[in-house]
């Protein structure tokens, strides 16, 4: 630069430079509403006579986390950083993330997705200064800058966002560690069980719960587990006596999303909370031994099942984003990229 003013640490980072719109701080949020993507079950109702008719809903272990919603008004076009302030810190706390960051009129909304059953987080929210048009009256010192077109860019009168770290995260390869297939299980479980990636937070207060963070959630990853039963034999029932086949399969998945946490020890982690979960199931059955082809025509109607079950899923009536909450199977999308995590502390700005 050929005029201004670069402050920087001993680093060799900036810190202050005049050219640049510094984000500053000006408001916390609690959200305005709550809301969780409704489950997708589908499957054929009814009884059977051998086949069994359960389970046909929702495992207990598959997650949905609650999506808090808050409104952040502004009049310009250029989005605020969200820090979450955490309900909660250590090894048991929640992990949560923002998953949207959306235009709403003249306000934005913006979505965090965090563990189901925690209580709420808070939002620290921060805009450019250019954007910002909060009174400084009755404070008479401090520091400005501005830049060529005597635009300010920088009051320390303002609450400058300040950093005491950042950290280069990235997301455990999958969010359940266990098979896809579980034979005739169906005690299934996809919690997330995956051990978190860990970063030490230097520079962290003595009290973590007032760390702050800004990490908006990029990895996502879909897993599923499937259960295939089967049987024939002879029913003895006198003059009703009969031959039987059945065949059922079941499938069960969750979509996550890349989430975070203050956990013990100061430590940052980054793992997944569930966003949508999913059940669907199909079942042939059939009073003859051929075992066989009743087993390969329910083979074959689950997928289909799968396919017609997500397709016609909407969610409005959730105030969420349609979309297909199956994507993939059993991989995950964006684990491995950088995705920096900005900290700072809730003290800095009351």
């Amino acid at each position: 630069m050929a005029y201004g003013l670069s402050v920087k640490n001993n680093s060799g980072e900036v810190l202050v430079d005049s050219d640049f719109n510094h984000y500053h701080f000006v408001q916390t949020l609690t959200h305005s509403s709550v809301t969780r993507v409704p489950p997708l079950v589908d499957g054929p109702g009814g009884s059977y006579d051998q086949a069994p008719s359960s389970p046909n809903s929702l495992d207990s272990d598959q997650p949905r986390g609650n999506i808090y919603k808050f409104i952040f008004g502004s009049n310009g076009a250029k989005p605020p950083m969200c820090f979450i302030k955490p309900s909660a810190t250590g090894g048991s706390a929640p992990y949560a993330s923002i998953v949207l960051t959306t235009r709403v009129g003249t306000n934005w909304e913006i979505w965090v997705l965090q563990t189901y059953g925690a209580s709420a987080p808070t939002l620290y929210c921060f805009s450019p200064i250019d954007q910002i048009s909060a009174s400084t009256s009755g404070t008479t010192y401090g520091l400005q800058t501005f830049n060529s077109s005597g635009d300010t860019t920088f009051d320390s009168r303002l609450k400058p966002l300040r950093v005491i770290d950042s950290i280069i995260t990235t997301s455990p390869s999958l969010a359940n560690t266990g098979s896809s297939n579980v034979g005739g299980e169906t005690n299934i479980n996809l919690n997330v069980n995956v051990t978190p990636n860990s970063y030490t937070i230097n520079n962290a207060p003595s009290n973590s719960s007032d760390i702050i963070y800004y990490c908006p959630s990029i990895a996502h990853c879909c897993q599923d587990k499937r259960a295939h039963r089967e049987d024939d034999g002879f029913q003895a029932a006198g003059n009703n006596s009969y031959f039987y086949a059945w065949a059922r399969d079941d499938l069960w998945w969750t979509f996550y999303r890349g989430a975070y946490r203050v956990g013990a020890s100061s430590k940052f982690q980054s793992s997944y909370e569930g966003y949508a979960s999913g059940h669907v199931w199909d079942t042939a059955e059939d009073t003859s031994s051929l075992l066989a082809a009743i087993a390969a025509a329910a083979l074959g109607q689950w997928q289909l099942a799968i396919a017609l079950a997500i397709g016609a899923s909407t969610f409005t009536s959730a105030g969420v984003a349609s979309g297909n909450y199956y994507p993939y199977e059993n991989d995950s999308r964006n684990e491995g990229q950088s995705n920096p995590a900005i900290i700072s502390r809730a003290s800095f700005y009351t």
